[in-house]
């Protein structure tokens, strides 16, 4: 019988965990080398130990094969269910008096301890920080948009329900549409028909100055929102303290290095001599481990062959079930070779040194020996050198975090694939709008709402097929990528292009049918019900029961692979960037019509619980974990979040109240003072920290990556990055400057007083753009004088 002893750490130590949970998923999707994750499998196996000190035993029966047969055909269906099983959303269960089965193909215990809805956030920890961590996000967001609704929403729609713009009736609104068709030469003011959606939201106040109460609301809701964007960030890195010290993997013993030369004599025993020597200085550690990154370009093509020559097979065999029949048989000799060749590649591919690729992942022996937590690379002049080249080095990913397809792939390669990648969202979100405008024009309301329906999910598609081509190196910088693009997409597709198709185009703010408010309303009433709706029918698992019934059906029969019948076995994949995606559109959605459609933002908190628990259910039961996501991904949507402020500010202040006043602007000679009425100090501060708000992103992202790095004690010229900081306080100052001389106006206006307050917007305007280039010139420099890494800022 197999077992793995487990040892008791010595010198109160915690022994490094073994690769046990690495992710050696057999799924095509990962086209994983098997050279590269077997050794990083293995790296700890000569000592695994949990935070329990308890024995792990597995029957020999079900102990991994390496003969298993992946391409059986037809496949063993008892197998497949077995695999199916091991891969359910179940914690081990770890007992250690207890024999555990383990699955034959990718070594996952079968029999689990099962969970249910109602399980601790923490308790889904096994499955990767990101999961508890998305959980826990959805929680925060429903907390902002009740801020947002009690702090701005509420007063909001007391101020709006004074309103006495929409008081007409639909016929009395109707007839005044003829009219002024019957007269297109003359200026009429639209009629605004009264109704519970209207008589609540903005359209009901236009016709009045600004109310200082307004303003005082939405800049208060504002600062609460920055506090809270704090805090929550606080209560993730805490909740992912708390993970990480409640499961013990491998990412916890391992780092990822860089930059290593491809020239020396024996890499590995250089590398092992260099972290054991010299990473700690006064210690010694003990490298377990060094796993090379080998360039697998030749693998995977030998790899998608063999998939061809399958393919082939079956459409044989579809025809005709007969595995004697002689072109079956031909096609099984060609595989055979096939996989001779593939077998001999792996095995001689550590001797080929132009095939290494300057990147390794060296295990320690226990926790505290790891790199970072060591202390050595506090500061740069104590970080590691080889030939004169320093090494980059981060914590290394999770097994199950890597795309072992693309970590192999040159900067150059990455930049230009994600350059490409770019591009091609742009122009498919441009396509998208100019499609939806067309249809918008020629007033085809419903075949409109479908095809805005059916681009969303053609977007989700194309979206994750132009992201698969970016070559990332981890699966959570892969799904941050796809969350960003996918976000912006349907936050495009969704609010911006009903906002300038309706309003600027076509001015339908209102309309008789209720225009561009009472579709946005009906949107969000959608955009709350229909996707949690979704996700309990969950369509996915219907489609993949009938296919599996389908194929079962067939018994022996069935000309799928074992692989494929391991696959088909399982429930659907878990993909958490079109979560993130999806939660991310209804907050800037939200925000950015919350000042309109104030009660809008109660169908947004409605929506986003009924996805907190049908998701959480779908997670549980009717789904397949295949990726180990990092708590990266949730702090960039973090980051994204913050950009719900900007949204609400910038456009309740600016754009909602200029786009009011050029409504009116052809019907009434004081437009211009309605709209400069609406211009108050407080719209001004609220402007000004959103602003802010941009620029200190900009900061975070960039700049400040930058100035951290000097903190290494980099050579770097401090003077010039004082200089650089004391210009930007400077341009600040201007700003300010100019804002503070933006006093109220009085009632009446003369036309050179018009011109003045025109005149210091665009000034603001030019200035900003002028700070964004010059930091953006600032950070290029920094970049080229100092040679510094695309791995120093993004890998």
């Amino acid at each position: 019988m197999n077992q793995i002893q487990i040892q008791k750490p010595q010198n109160n130590l915690v022994n490094k965990a073994s690769f046990h949970s690495f992710n050696n998923d057999e799924e095509k999707q990962n086209k994983q080398s098997p050279i590269l994750l077997q050794k990083f499998e293995s790296a700890s196996l000569q000592s695994y130990n949990s935070k329990k000190n308890r024995k792990k035993k597995h029957s020999q029966q079900h102990n991994h094969d390496d003969n298993y047969d992946y391409l059986k055909i037809p496949p063993n269906w008892d197998l497949a269910k077995l695999h199916a099983k091991s891969r359910e959303t179940k914690p081990e269960i770890g007992d250690e008096n207890q024999i555990q089965d383990i699955c034959q193909c990718c070594g996952y215990e079968i029999n689990r301890k099962p969970i249910n809805l109602w399980v601790n956030l923490i308790d889904i920890g096994f499955l990767g920080p990101g999961f508890p961590l998305f959980y826990n996000y959805l929680k925060n967001c429903v907390v902002m948009l009740t801020f947002l609704f009690l702090i701005q929403g509420i007063p909001n729609i007391i101020i709006h329900s004074q309103g006495t713009f929409c008081h007409s009736s639909s016929l009395k609104a109707f007839k005044h549409s003829e009219q002024q068709k019957e007269h297109p030469k003359k200026k009429f003011i639209e009629y605004c028909v009264e109704n519970s959606v209207v008589k609540y939201s903005l359209a009901n106040i236009i016709n009045q100055q600004g109310h200082e109460s307004f303003a005082i609301w939405s800049l208060l809701a504002m600062i609460v929102q920055l506090i809270l964007t704090v805090y929550f960030r606080k209560q993730q890195k805490d909740m992912d303290n708390v993970v990480d010290e409640e499961n013990v993997t491998p990412a916890d013993y391992s780092v990822f290095v860089a930059n290593i030369p491809k020239d020396l004599p024996n890499t590995k025993k250089e590398i092992q001599k260099i972290f054991e020597e010299e990473s700690v200085q006064g210690k010694k550690v003990q490298v377990t481990k060094v796993v090379l990154v080998y360039d697998i370009k030749e693998i995977l093509l030998l790899e998608e062959e063999i998939d061809e020559k399958i393919k082939d097979k079956q459409n044989i065999l579809n025809d005709n079930f007969d595995l004697k029949n002689p072109k079956v048989l031909e096609i099984d000799v060609e595989i055979h070779y096939l996989h001779s060749q593939l077998h001999n590649l792996q095995h001689n591919i550590e001797n080929d040194s132009n095939k290494f690729t300057g990147q390794a992942i060296i295990c320690f022996q226990t926790e505290q020996f790891n790199y970072f937590k060591g202390g050595a690379s506090e500061k740069y002049q104590d970080s590691l050198y080889v030939k004169d080249r320093h090494l980059y080095i981060q914590q290394a990913p999770e097994p199950a975090e890597i795309d072992w397809e693309y970590i192999h792939s040159t900067t150059k390669e990455k930049i230009i694939a994600r350059t490409i990648a770019n591009l091609a969202t742009l122009l498919l979100t441009i396509f998208t709008f100019s499609v939806i405008a067309l249809l918008s024009y020629l007033q085809s309301l419903m075949i409109d709402h479908a095809y805005e329906k059916l681009f969303e999910q053609q977007l989700h598609n194309k979206d994750k097929k132009i992201v698969d081509r970016e070559k990332w190196s981890t699966k959570t910088s892969l799904n941050i990528s796809f969350a960003i693009k996918l976000t912006l997409s349907l936050f495009t597709n969704t609010a911006l292009i009903t906002f300038f198709v309706e309003i600027i185009f076509f001015k339908n703010y209102y309309g008789i049918g209720g225009g561009m408010i009472l579709g946005e309303y009906l949107v969000f009433i959608n955009n709350a019900i229909i996707p949690g709706l979704a996700w309990i029918i969950d369509p996915w698992s219907i489609a993949k029961n009938y296919q599996r019934n389908k194929e079962l059906a067939k018994g022996d029969k069935s000309t799928l692979t074992q692989k494929q019948a391991n696959i088909l076995m399982e429930h659907p994949d878990y993909a958490m960037g079109k979560r993130y995606a999806d939660v991310m559109k209804t907050m800037w959605f939200t925000f950015f019509y919350s000042p309109a459609i104030p009660m809008a933002t109660l169908w947004s908190i409605l929506g986003i619980i009924i996805y907190y628990f049908a998701d959480k259910y779908n997670l549980i039961y009717r789904r397949t974990v295949k990726e180990n996501i990092g708590k990266g991904l949730t702090f960039e949507m973090i980051e994204m979040i913050e950009y719900c402020i900007l949204l609400h500010c910038v456009f309740q202040n600016i754009l909602f109240k200029l786009i009011i006043s050029f409504i009116f602007i052809q019907f009434f000679k004081k437009s211009l003072e309605i709209f400069f009425l609406n211009i108050n100090y407080f719209n001004t501060l609220t402007f000004i920290i959103s602003l802010c708000l941009l620029l200190l992103q900009l900061f975070q992202c960039y700049l400040c990556k930058i100035l951290m790095i000097s903190y290494l004690k980099i050579k770097v010229n401090r003077k010039l990055i004082i200089m650089m900081m004391f210009k930007c306080f400077l341009i600040r100052t201007m700003i300010e400057k100019i804002l503070l001389q933006n006093k109220k106006p009085q009632k009446k206006y003369q036309h050179k007083e018009v011109l003045i307050y025109i005149k210091i917007y665009i000034n603001i305007y030019i200035i900003i753009y002028i700070y964004i280039l010059y930091l953006y010139l600032y950070i290029y420099l920094l970049i080229q004088i100092f040679n510094i890494s695309y791995y120093q800022i993004r890998i």
